[in-house]
């Protein structure tokens, strides 16, 4: 497994299976992302330029495509082990690549804990040398109670 060797071709590496996250690992997960103790992708804005209400549909799609481009750099350059061997790193590659099981493949979402970060930052993001992932509904299991969480918390600050 690990970062392919020159002489190892990407495509004959096999993908580690994804193991749904259980109950208490979602809460877990979620609970310390609503503390700040967790880094993800989705802290990442995706943010389309150039945008405009008189946009064509192909300036919209390549403002877009941009925009996308933009944030997988941003991904790989904060999870290394991604920039460096990662097989089948965006959604698109995922679902194209016939060893990855369909059925998990969206969405896609990198996260770790910020006290593994490295010493230094890239475009002001936290830089890691290990990453974890998040795929298809625990994404949104987790993000959405997450975001329970921290509204909670804020009811809770804003009553005192």
């Amino acid at each position: 497994m690990g970062t392919p060797t020159p002489e190892q071709n990407p495509e004959e590496l096999p993908i580690v299976p994804y193991v749904m996250k259980t109950r208490e690992e979602i809460r877990k997960l979620a609970m310390d992302i609503s503390d700040g103790l967790v880094f993800g992708s989705w802290d990442i804005p995706f943010n389309p330029i150039g945008i405009y209400e008189d946009s064509s549909p192909e300036q919209i799609k390549r403002a877009n495509d941009e925009a996308a481009e933009r944030h997988a750099h941003q991904v790989r350059m904060c999870f290394l082990t991604i920039a460096l061997g990662g097989v089948g790193f965006t959604h698109e590659q995922m679902i194209a690549d016939p060893r990855f099981p369909k059925n998990l493949a969206t969405p896609v979402h990198f996260y770790e804990y910020l006290s593994e970060a490295g010493p230094r930052s890239i475009n002001g993001y936290p830089c890691f040398f290990s990453h974890r992932c998040l795929i298809g509904k625990d994404v949104k299991k987790v993000l959405k109670l997450s975001a329970k969480f921290s509204r909670a918390k804020q009811a809770m600050v804003e009553g005192l």
